[in-house]
């Protein structure tokens, strides 16, 4: 193992604290059946404390349905005349909202709206008619043979009987009849804005972990690359509290906060790694680090400057013993060759080459670039695409679509996107942006190295360092240089 130097060391305080992390795992649901292998209650917290104990099944559905409403709104030559009209109206049992000379209301029927509209004719000096769409929505609770119906606004929460069981609690849930997955902690059932249906797991920071590891990182890598990214997510989520607070959540479940699988999905070794670097995060200048991680940086990692920021500790740098230079002359071809020897060259997409013809450019662009620029654009035929700005790493910073009808500029993430469907991650985009491309004739080939943005932890590079026997602490340290490691007891 060759000798470190650094300024890095690690402060233990007192054992770290557990807290809760709220995570959403379903969005906008129909039906959930929800057991668990002991007993649970369920609470209403918004109407009054409402409970129901010693269950071990519920149903909970989410029904929505969608009313039109016929509008009247008409204006009076007087104050008095309105009045008039609106105790005309009220006396027949609608619900009227009055403005001084100005009168609105809204029927369920349209004919009951034209009645109205000739009983008032004779006052009003002018009227107009409109429609509104009424959303209507609802929670069924089925409990047994017991049904109980509450407000969109209701606010669920599912927990267990006895928090001082030493078995682990779980909750097993099935969505819209779906096979059901497992999750530890507690869980909440909400809507937003009575229209979009949640179910939050609520569950600690530590075993929040042991769910997202399984989708993050190999569980066959070695212990030491396995606690290094143990750590780096802790310290991600310490970053990323909070990240959906308006929606009631601190993390999705999704690439946008980290990949959350449950309970069914952990593994022990990675749950032993979690488990030795309990409470651990790195820090940089008092706070939480920015902490990302990829799957392979190709042998050269990205700067933060990429997401246009500038952090010292996130800086474009060789993965490998090497003083190479980031290349920043689009000489990417030569700069590959020379990475051969990387951290990470055992990745099974250290290199990768696509090949596409002009025409299935075409086809791929009209799908995409509408999503990626939020506007219908003209395309036409694909004469050339090529990179003409690029970053400290050589990454594709800008690239060009030229065609018959003009120029099209992308920019950043989204020229890996923009041989997807435009969305992030779709299928067929770009594993990385270091890249270089050939023409010839009517076919592009596409030739790169990595697999992710390139920044922060490449997770095969400290596959590679654990594999000649480097620490995690050694490793975290090559990837994060300048941060120091810390056990947090709070948030």
């Amino acid at each position: 193992m060759r000798k470190l130097y650094w300024c890095f060391f690690i402060c233990f305080l007192s054992s770290a604290l557990s807290f809760p992390v709220k995570v959403m795992i379903a969005r906008d649901w129909r039906v959930l059946t929800i057991s668990s292998n002991s007993p649970f209650h369920l609470r209403e917290l918004g109407n009054g404390g409402l409970a129901y104990p010693g269950m071990q099944e519920v149903s909970i559905a989410f029904l929505k349905k969608a009313k039109k409403l016929y509008c009247l709104k008409s204006v009076f030559s007087s104050e008095e005349n309105a009045r008039k009209a609106e105790l005309d109206i009220k006396q027949l049992g609608y619900t009227v909202r009055r403005d001084g000379r100005e009168l609105l209301v809204k029927c369920e029927l349209e004919v009951a709206r034209k009645v109205l509209q000739e009983r008032i004719s004779g006052w009003a000096m002018a009227s107009s008619t409109y429609e509104e769409e009424l959303r209507e929505a609802r929670f069924e609770v089925k409990i047994g043979d017991k049904q109980i119906i509450l407000p969109p606004a209701a606010w669920l929460r599912l927990e267990m009987d006895n928090p001082t069981s030493k078995e682990p609690f779980l909750f097993s849930v099935s969505i819209d009849g779906r096979k059901a997955r497992r999750y530890r902690g507690s869980l909440e059932v909400y809507s937003i804005n009575s229209s979009i249906s949640l179910l939050v797991n609520e569950v600690d920071l530590e075993d929040y972990l042991k769910g997202v590891l399984p989708g993050e990182i190999p569980s066959s890598f070695s212990p030491e690359s396995l606690k290094a990214q143990a750590v780096v997510a802790r310290t991600y989520a310490f970053r990323c509290l909070g990240r959906h607070r308006e929606e009631g959540y601190d993390f999705c479940n999704t690439q946008h906060c980290q990949v959350y699988l449950g309970y069914d999905y952990e593994k022990e070794k990675l749950n032993q790694a979690i488990e030795a670097t309990r409470g651990i995060i790195i820090e940089y200048d008092g706070r939480p680090a920015l902490t990302p991680y990829h799957s392979n940086c190709g042998g050269i990692s990205e700067g933060a400057e990429l997401w246009g920021l500038k952090l010292p500790y996130l800086k474009s740098k060789p993965d490998c013993d090497s003083s190479l230079k980031p290349a920043s002359d689009g000489d990417i071809k030569e700069l590959l060759q020379a990475l051969q020897s990387s951290n990470c060259q055992l990745a099974p997409d250290f290199r990768w080459s696509r090949e596409y013809t002009a025409d299935e450019l075409a086809k791929i662009f009209s799908q995409s670039l509408p999503t990626i620029f939020k506007n219908d654009c003209k395309l036409g035929k694909i004469m050339n695409i090529r990179v003409v700005e690029r970053t400290s790493s050589g990454r594709a910073r800008v690239m060009e679509i030229q065609t018959d009808q003009g120029i099209l500029s992308l920019k950043g993430e989204d020229i890996r996107w923009a041989f997807g469907n435009g969305s992030i991650a779709s299928p067929g985009s770009l594993p990385s942006l270091l890249f270089y491309i050939e023409k010839k004739g009517d076919t592009f080939r596409i030739v790169g190295g990595g697999s992710g943005h390139g920044i922060g932890l490449c997770q095969w590079g400290a596959e590679g360092l654990a594999r000649k026997g480097w620490s995690y602490i050694s490793i975290i340290n090559y990837y994060f240089p300048g941060t120091i490691l810390q056990k947090r007891v709070n948030r």
